[in-house]
């Protein structure tokens, strides 16, 4: 989990966030950067920038069936395919299992909890203007 936010936002007439961009500070000298926001051209793509590779991939957020993720090292690039499936099936078939066969859910409340503290903390160090430690 990380344990250090800092955020910067820029807030349009609406009151709603136009950009934001983020930075989060993990254990072990490891760092997330991000921006995302409605002023600029539709992208949705995460890197993964490691010592060794870069993990590529081009929709993380509504994936369709049949997408690839690229591993890049040095000037090789592997290729994964993932076959997919329909948007939310994965999430509906969760809930179900959870509800009528008591499994636990893929994703925690804790981790869903944290994921909630890491985000408040962005938007309190965009309002404070200085980095916010994630408790």
């Amino acid at each position: 989990e990380p344990f250090e936010a800092f955020g910067w936002q820029k807030t349009g007439e609406s009151g709603v966030d136009e950009v934001f961009a983020g930075q989060l500070r993990f254990a072990k000298d490891v760092l997330v950067q991000f921006d995302c926001g409605f002023r600029s051209q539709f992208r949705a793509r995460i890197l993964v920038v490691g010592s060794d590779a870069t993990l590529s991939v081009s929709s993380p957020f509504k994936p369709e069936t049949n997408e690839e993720i690229k591993i890049f090292i040095d000037d090789e690039v592997q290729t994964i395919e993932i076959p997919g499936q329909e948007l939310y099936i994965g999430e509906v078939e969760d809930m179900a299992d959870a509800i009528l066969l008591g499994k636990p859910t893929r994703i925690s409340l804790e981790d869903s909890r944290n994921n909630v503290a890491a985000i408040l903390a962005l938007l309190q160090s965009a309002r404070e203007g200085a980095p916010v430690r994630i408790l």
